[in-house]
């Protein structure tokens, strides 16, 4: 398996970012996962930023089960040295949605710097 190979495995486990109880629960975990630079695009089109998105997911974690979702057509792109472009599509039950993130590997931890979602024009 080619390095790029290795690379799409790690980070396709990660996915869906912030709904892996496995991979983050806590605020402490979140904190670990989500870079200082962290920016969100919400659906809405809103923006969100590091602080707002752990307590949101503090908040959530406690009270969601979203072991149900589904991803699917993963791709990912060398943005430049240790940074890739994850793509892939979020099922939701009925809500589906175009995901993108891209991750850092600073000191062999990935770390999530952007992520958006955009949903499928009627659902999907």
């Amino acid at each position: 398996m080619n390095k790029l190979s290795l690379i799409i495995k790690e980070l396709v486990a990660l996915e869906p970012i912030f709904h892996r109880p496995e991979v983050a629960s806590t605020r402490e975990d979140f904190e670990k996962i989500i870079d200082k630079d962290f920016i969100e695009i919400g659906a809405s089109g809103k923006k969100y930023f590091r602080e707002e998105v752990i307590d949101t997911l503090v908040k959530r974690r406690a009270s969601t089960n979203e072991r149900d979702w589904q991803t699917k057509d993963c791709n990912c792109i060398k943005l430049c040295d240790n940074t890739f472009l994850l793509t892939y599509i979020l099922i939701q039950g009925d809500r589906i949605s175009y995901r993108s993130t891209v991750w850092r590997n600073s000191e062999n931890n990935w770390r999530v710097v952007y992520h958006q979602g955009t949903l499928f024009e009627n659902g999907g």
